[in-house]
């Protein structure tokens, strides 16, 4: 069972949790690939529209494991666009987590999981589990 790890990370912090999974599900005998989503330009947080660089087909995977940053309260947009626009994700099973600074997950946290688990269920993926990474 081929898994996919699919993450946008800016700082470099949700890559790190995302390679933390990969270790732990490789240690189990797992096959477990990071994909990522990546932008043309290095603010996120510009007005100008979201363009993505690298947009990962995740659809040869049996399992996903979608993470993204929390940015000004909410889901980063690059994730949001990907999930929107791109997604390959009927039918197939997901756990979700989002990474954010704050410890109190009431700010952004617990609105990120939702953005989350409703863009993934938009688009007919399954989600089973779900989780704030601080």
């Amino acid at each position: 069972m081929s898994i996919g790890i699919l993450i946008y990370s800016l700082t470099g912090n949700t890559l790190e949790v995302a390679e933390k999974i990969q270790k732990r599900l490789k240690d189990r005998g797992q096959d477990a690939v990071i994909e990522r989503v990546e932008i043309s330009k290095d603010n996120p947080n510009s007005p100008a529209p979201i363009v993505l660089e690298r947009i990962p087909d995740v659809s040869k995977y049996d399992k996903l494991i979608i993470g993204s940053p929390i940015n000004g309260f909410s889901l980063s947009t690059p994730m949001r666009t990907y999930l929107n626009k791109h997604a390959q994700i009927k039918g197939k099973e997901i756990n979700c987590f989002v990474t954010q600074h704050f410890r109190q997950p009431y700010l952004g946290g617990n609105r990120g999981i939702r953005q989350i688990t409703d863009l993934c269920i938009k688009q007919g993926g399954r989600v089973r589990h779900s989780g704030i990474v601080h």
